[in-house]
């Protein structure tokens, strides 16, 4: 079985989402940057939003700048992230661009979102070396990716990907990989998710393909897709395999949309910066150059960030504020312009599907709440627990483990856990109510 714990700990996880929240001296936790460093993509996917994918690359004096303006906005992290149209295609750039960050960026860390198809070993050590967290695009078992994710000559990109699968098994800081569902495969959804964690890749993301039409007859493949997705992760992570689901583990920690701003930050802590230094709310935004709020060489535009920046999603979205998801639902507003004509609408795709998504995440949650599985809660409390006695043990009442402030819980293959009982009650406090129906009109 792939994704054994280890004996003595569980893994704890890798939470995806920015840390928005202030620290004692006031700052931000994170920033995230999403940075164009390359025009050229190897690839020709189906849903990309890049409508010009055979352009040069960023100049390095742009590069400069776009370092100088992260160091210049103020948190504690700051997370340079290379984006396409295929980073990889700039190695060179993407090496300079992290050994002059390290000199000039304060608490800056490193990601870089690939299709996957460029990799060498010394690429990877390189990444290694730095810390570099690393984004996958992976649609599922071959046929499926082969279908959405095409080489330029219109071949299946599947095995230039797959070559380096053994090495970014053992790469050791954070892989993980994100799933785009399209309408056509939503029926065999829950086995691309499997698919991709029998490659020994622990962690998954997906998103729905929104620049396609989906009809009520495709969600609903996507509805048991998912309810048969939940049920299996749930006898995954009781059987002791540890693969994660960071899509629906984030539901679990309470997620919620922020009291200002867009769910995910978009326009505030998180930015994207073009090839030629524009800055846009996103990478969404920045394929489309839509609403541009600034340059790297000019600082941000204000008045043009606001409406990002204090967007009231809980308030301002149309057909939403009745949905019981409002508070949970990860609503684009690059989507919601493009498709529903205004940033606070939504599409009936859009809100189906994340009604979708949200009713299997909770279910999932409550489940693993409900059954105090240790590998489920050592993600939510962001830690791995505490063992007790050997595996197979009869269980330590004696050592008044189990008494007090500390609640015992029996994990796989007869080991043992402490959890602090404060901990596990504020975690079952947090355990979502069954998800309502979309709202949107």
């Amino acid at each position: 079985m792939p994704f054994t714990a280890p004996d003595d700990s569980l893994c704890a996880p890798w939470d995806e989402s920015p840390e928005v929240l202030e620290n004692g001296d006031g700052l931000p936790g994170k920033h995230i940057y999403a940075i164009f460093v390359a025009g050229f993509c190897n690839l020709n996917c189906h849903y990309c939003y890049l409508p010009d994918r055979k352009g040069p690359g960023m100049s390095r004096d742009m590069a400069e700048a776009t370092l100088q303006f992260i160091a210049s906005r103020p948190a504690r992290r700051r997370d340079v992230g290379f984006f396409g149209v295929e980073p990889m295609t700039e190695w060179e750039l993407i090496q300079w661009m992290i050994a002059r960050a390290l000199e000039v960026v304060p608490g800056v860390e490193f990601s870089l979102n690939t299709n996957g198809t460029l990799f060498t070993p010394d690429r990877l050590d390189f990444l290694a070396s730095h810390g570099c967290k690393i984004a996958i695009s992976i649609d599922g078992a071959p046929e499926t990716h082969d279908r959405n994710r095409p080489t330029l000559g219109g071949k299946g990109s599947w095995k230039l990907l797959a070559r380096h699968i053994p090495d970014l098994v053992k790469y050791p800081h954070k892989v993980y990989t994100r799933i785009t569902v399209a309408p056509d495969r939503a029926h065999c959804f829950d086995a691309d998710v499997a698919a991709i964690f029998g490659l020994g890749l622990p962690r998954v993301s997906f998103s729905m393909d929104l620049t396609a039409d989906w009809s009520d007859a495709q969600l609903d493949s996507l509805e048991a897709s998912c309810e048969r997705l939940a049920d299996w992760y749930i006898r995954q992570l009781e059987s002791g395999a540890i693969p994660e689901i960071a899509s629906w583990d984030s539901i679990g920690k309470g997620r919620s949309v922020p009291k200002a701003g867009l769910f995910c930050g978009a326009g505030d802590i998180l930015l994207s910066i073009a090839l030629d230094g524009t800055i846009y709310p996103c990478w969404r935004y920045a394929g489309d150059k839509l609403h541009p709020i600034g340059h790297v060489k000019t600082g941000m535009d204000r008045e043009k960030q606001a409406p990002f920046a204090g967007f009231d999603t809980l308030g301002q979205m149309k057909g939403c504020s009745t949905c019981a998801n409002n508070r949970t639902c990860g609503r684009c507003a690059w989507v919601s312009e493009k498709y529903a004509g205004a940033m606070d609408r939504v599409t009936h795709a859009q809100c189906r599907g994340s009604a979708i998504f949200i009713a299997a995440g909770q279910r999932v949650s409550r489940e693993l709440l409900a059954r105090q599985n240790p590998i489920y809660l050592s993600r939510l409390l962001g830690r791995a627990l505490r063992t007790v006695g050997e595996p197979g043990a009869p269980a330590p009442e004696a050592m008044g483990e189990s008494t007090g402030d500390v609640v015992l819980l029996r994990g796989a293959g007869g080991r043992f856990y402490a959890v602090p009982r404060s901990e596990l009650a504020a975690l079952q406090a947090l355990a979502p109510d069954r998800a309502g129906a979309g709202a949107a009109t």
